[in-house]
């Protein structure tokens, strides 16, 4: 049904039935885990995509999922698990492959099937020298192809990156629009309850610049300065056209009607009508349902063309955010800023979140304590210096550190409180925070000249320290 105008308080209502409602009377504890990982050619060549497909068909056999999901080839790019719901897919190409867990109460359990997973599909992988590993970027993105594979609403999403080219930003993009190609996250979904809701996107997103000094992964060869240069990717990106779409948000939120306004002034790009996708500027929520006619590009078949299009009460349904918090219309916070990592750390990331997450009343407090405060920089401008491991003369290094080691031991408790012996995934990041060491910063000094050893050392289950050379 068409709109042509749509007010305030129904947008709100909207907004709050979508993302804040199914936070209401939570009180399950379940954890969702979302790990992007490149195929990469350890040859240093192009990545062999039809030896991807190939490995993706055999393990869908072996492990008895079912597929859901065809490019325009008949290529399966998408299957589900009928019983644990755990998901295997492409993300964007077939150098990116993405292994979703169902959800489960007990980390253990999703590491051991992910383990299980990544054994079976790097066995078929090693036989023409590839591998999965625990890179944040490929490290081959210099050469291999980055073209999204065909299917309708990938081939909009990397036309819409590729406006980039034509579009004016306030700020300069950079020169990788088909990065969804070669840039691997590790994303964790937590259920939340409402009456945490707002405590935990303000403490959270305190944390992302102490995140980017434990996770970042995601090495750029010709961005040397950048730990995390997904960050890089988003922020000079035509999605970040819409700047309440990603990244920190700018300010604590003081109420739910605080959120709810928050979401009403970031904006659609994207759209489908009768199967097709339509790409346009992004336009704010606030706006959209209340705008007549609409320009964009649609693909005919076979190329991009222009077309105009009349707004529905429909279109909510893609409207889709990329903030390091970010509610989802699960009754979840999905923390999304975090570097696929090398495998043996792999549940590291969502150790750290599930543990505070346990220790709320004790990680306000704690954060009471956190000396990033007293520099009077934003967390966007923390997490920016972080990223590019620029320490601010006034950053007291010391008090960062000790503050980290705190946050560590805070989480550690949660865990054990949990009962599963989950805190042993932590015990990689205390090396990190004493050293004050990421992933990239080991990249940065020892990856030339070690290539083949240090992406087989990041894909290796039981390596004991993988930031370590040896």
């Amino acid at each position: 049904m068409r709109i042509y105008k749509m007010n305030e308080k129904q947008l709100k209502e909207i907004i709050y039935d979508r993302f804040i409602k199914p936070t209401e009377d939570r009180e399950d504890s379940y954890i969702g885990l979302e790990i992007e990982m490149p195929v990469i050619n350890l040859s240093g060549e192009i990545t062999d995509q039809e030896l991807a497909k190939q490995t993706f068909e055999e393990f869908v056999d072996k492990y008895g999922f079912e597929r859901l999901s065809f490019d325009e080839n008949g290529t399966c790019y998408s299957a589900t698990h009928p019983d644990n719901e755990d998901n295997i897919s492409f993300d964007c190409s077939f150098n990116n492959l993405e292994l979703s867990l169902g959800r489960v109460e007990d980390l253990n359990e999703v590491y051991d099937r992910f383990k299980d997973y990544v054994t079976f599909l790097n066995d078929n992988f090693s036989k023409k020298n590839h591998t999965l590993s625990g890179f944040g970027i490929n490290p081959n993105y210099r050469v291999n192809n980055t073209e999204f594979f065909p299917q309708e609403r990938y081939r909009a999403l990397g036309r819409y990156l590729a406006k980039s080219a034509d579009w004016d930003a306030p700020f300069e993009f950079h020169h990788y629009p088909a990065y969804g190609t070669f840039a691997s996250a590790s994303q964790v979904q937590l259920d939340i309850n409402k009456e945490n809701l707002v405590d935990s996107m303000n403490y959270f997103s305190e944390l992302e610049p102490y995140c980017a000094i434990l996770f970042s992964n995601s090495v750029l060869d010709d961005q040397p300065d950048y730990n995390c240069g997904r960050d890089l990717l988003y922020n000079t990106s035509t999605i970040a056209l819409s700047p309440n779409n990603i990244g920190s948000y700018p300010e604590r939120f003081e109420t739910i009607d605080d959120i709810v306004d928050y979401k009403m002034n970031a904006s659609l790009f994207m759209v489908e009508r009768d199967g097709k996708f339509i790409i346009f500027k992004p336009i704010p929520l606030k706006d959209y349902f209340n705008t007549k006619v609409i320009q964009g590009e649609v693909y005919d078949g076979e190329k991009f063309v222009e077309t105009e299009f009349e707004p529905q009460d429909s279109d909510f349904q893609f409207f889709r955010t990329y903030n390091f918090e970010d509610l989802t219309f699960r009754g979840t916070i999905e923390f999304r800023a975090n570097c696929n990592q090398p495998f043996c750390n792999s549940m590291s990331v969502a150790a750290f979140y599930l543990g505070l997450i346990r220790k709320f009343p004790e990680l306000g407090e704690l954060l009471e304590e956190d000396p990033l405060r007293e520099t009077g920089y934003s967390v966007k401008e923390l997490r920016k210096s972080f990223v590019k491991n620029d320490w601010k003369e006034h950053f007291n290094k010391e008090k960062v550190q000790t503050f980290l080691i705190e946050l560590l031991n805070l989480a550690k408790e949660g865990l054990i409180e949990r009962g599963n012996g989950e805190e042993i995934f932590l015990e990689p990041l205390f090396y990190r925070a004493e050293n004050l060491i990421n992933p990239a910063e080991f990249l940065n000094e020892n990856f030339e000249g070690n290539e083949e050893l240090i992406i087989k050392k990041f894909a290796d289950f039981d390596e004991v320290n993988p930031l370590v050379l040896n």
